[in-house]
């Protein structure tokens, strides 16, 4: 898909329309935008997932398991690729594991967090 094509399929002139239904010759440029706008929804809905995954692979290739939560001792710099991260923040993200028990995480009384499932949904 070129930026041509892009520049034209945006335009409304392109699209034939007949008795409110888009003409034989349009359906194809109708369904090429259909393909666009559905792999655009699939890169948007796959970007939580593929961070968490990521992560997780990363803090694995670094030692650390499911169940043991690694906090940062700095503060993030430029070089440090994390989708959504600040550097005013001290960071501890890990991976619990409930496939073959329950857990229960304590949390001092000055910890502020939260829990988010691969979807980056939270739970309090």
């Amino acid at each position: 898909m070129n930026s041509t094509f892009l520049k034209t399929l945006r335009d409304a002139g392109e699209v034939q329309f007949e008795n409110g239904y888009p003409t034989r010759e349009s359906l194809p440029r109708l369904h090429d935008e259909q393909d666009f706008e559905r792999a655009v929804q699939l890169y948007q809905w796959a970007l939580p997932l593929v961070s968490y995954a990521s992560m997780q692979n990363t803090l694995r290739k670094l030692g650390q398991s499911d169940n043991n939560n690694p906090i940062w001792e700095e503060y993030l710099t430029a070089d440090t690729v994390v989708f959504t991260g600040n550097n005013t923040t001290i960071y501890g993200a890990g991976f619990l594991n409930v496939k073959d028990t329950p857990i229960v995480v304590e949390l001092g009384p000055l910890m502020l967090g939260a829990f988010n499932d691969i979807w980056q949904k939270k739970y309090r």
